[in-house]
């Protein structure tokens, strides 16, 4: 977090990566990295196309852009779980071998997982963008996840006596309450970080130049 207040993007990636890591399978860094290369590249091309003068304002397009990050998340949550099915979660995490692990311990390292992966690839995307677009985006990511769990809750109200749809469902909600959370966060941390620069400029070094969007 200090580091992407102080914009030093790749040491704040690289971090995330390595906080993610140490809670996470073998193979879930690479899917991890995968989709933050994704997201930097998305970025970076919508970085391109703002500085050729495309705005990004209107009510569609910031729409689209959430659901780009919706995208992401959704992606990257089924590349780290291996499958959409609630199985396929790591129910040893941060057991590190161990068989006596109370079951809070697990919960709190599996959100914390899944929330850092999104935090990370999420600020992939968000570092190529300005603050009002970064602001709309994740507005659009808190309203996006908030419907999703209201529809999954409707799901499983009136379709939950199936066992396939109930099943489905409970593997879904945990993660669109979780990145809703994630996603009201990241909308606080970045109103507090833009207001701390706004009111003392000179305290806060930056690099590189402003983004384009």
């Amino acid at each position: 977090l200090v580091a992407a207040a102080l914009r030093r993007r790749g040491a704040a990636l690289l971090l995330g990566l390595a906080a993610h890591g140490w809670l996470a399978r073998d193979f879930e860094p690479l899917a991890v990295a995968a989709t933050v290369l994704l997201a930097d590249l998305l970025g970076g091309a919508l970085a391109r196309w703002c500085a050729r003068g495309v705005s990004v304002t209107t009510l569609p397009q910031q729409a689209l852009l959430a659901a780009v990050s919706f995208s992401l998340l959704f992606v990257q949550r089924v590349a780290i779980q291996g499958t959409l099915d609630i199985e396929g979660m790591d129910w040893g995490c941060a057991a590190f071998g161990e068989v006596a692990v109370s079951t809070p311990v697990v919960g709190v390292a599996l959100g914390l997982k899944y929330a850092l992966a999104a935090w990370v690839v999420m600020g992939a995307f968000l570092a190529h963008l300005g603050p009002k677009v970064s602001v709309t985006l994740w507005q659009g990511a808190v309203a996006l996840w908030t419907v999703r769990t209201v529809v999954l809750l409707a799901t499983l109200l009136f379709a939950g006596t199936s066992f396939w749809t109930g099943l489905r469902t409970l593997g879904d909600l945990p993660f669109a309450l979780l990145y809703a959370a994630c996603s009201a966060l990241g909308w606080l941390w970045i109103e507090l970080v833009h207001a701390q620069r706004a009111s003392e400029p000179a305290l806060v070094p930056t690099r590189g130049v402003a983004p384009p969007c």
